[in-house]
């Protein structure tokens, strides 16, 4: 005669498929959350190298797109700037894809460029992933990463982007660049580091 499950086998088999679903789930996020901290890794350098590479183009001077950028680009692919400060960008939030309030965009940004000239394929943006501890819904994506002045001579840019698990390399680097940048105040460093949850940094230099 055959004997069917009792309760507490039941309870058993069913304590030991959550124990499975939740480690399988945990596993899925961490793999998750890898492949997309390694795709904005690779996003900064891209970035890193197309600026460089616009840099050249300029005979070593680039026209930084971002704060108190009003005007579209040019048909060169380059901002035009309706204040001289937007030429080099101040010590404001400089977006590199975004710039403005949550809602309205400026006409021109550091992005903006380099799409513009093709030194960063059309469909970057697209594939970048976005800062998903960001609370501005809308601006997820556009908080990815942002470009700060670090002294005034303009020579020195620091590329801060967001990853969601950090690196000590990459803690390494978020401290030098907020205490080697003059530029950087501690408001823009709570910003960076409590608002926008950024935790890598790259210097440019110019």
């Amino acid at each position: 005669m055959k004997r069917g499950f009792t309760v507490v086998e039941l309870m058993v088999v069913v304590a030991v498929i959550v124990v499975l679903a939740t480690v399988v789930a945990v596993g899925y996020q961490v793999a998750r959350d890898n492949s997309r901290d390694s795709t904005r890794r690779a996003a900064a350098q891209q970035v890193e190298q197309a600026i460089n590479t616009l840099r050249l183009h300029r005979d070593s001077r680039l026209l930084m797109g971002g704060y108190g950028s009003t005007l579209t680009a040019d048909a060169s692919g380059f901002c035009q700037h309706s204040s001289t400060y937007a030429y080099t960008s101040s010590t404001a939030a400089n977006w590199v894809f975004y710039s403005g309030t949550d809602t309205t965009n400026y006409g021109c940004t550091t992005g903006s460029m380099l799409l513009g000239t093709k030194v960063l394929s059309s469909d970057f943006v697209d594939r970048l992933p976005e800062n998903e501890e960001y609370t501005v819904a809308a601006r997820k994506k556009d908080a990815a990463m942002v470009i700060y002045r670090c002294d005034t001579t303009n020579t020195r840019w620091m590329l801060f982007y967001y990853v969601r698990n950090q690196t000590s390399d990459e803690a390494a680097s978020m401290t030098s660049a907020l205490n080697d940048c003059p530029s950087i105040s501690s408001t823009v460093h709570s910003q960076l580091v409590n608002t926008l949850k950024m935790r890598g940094a790259i210097e440019i230099k110019l």
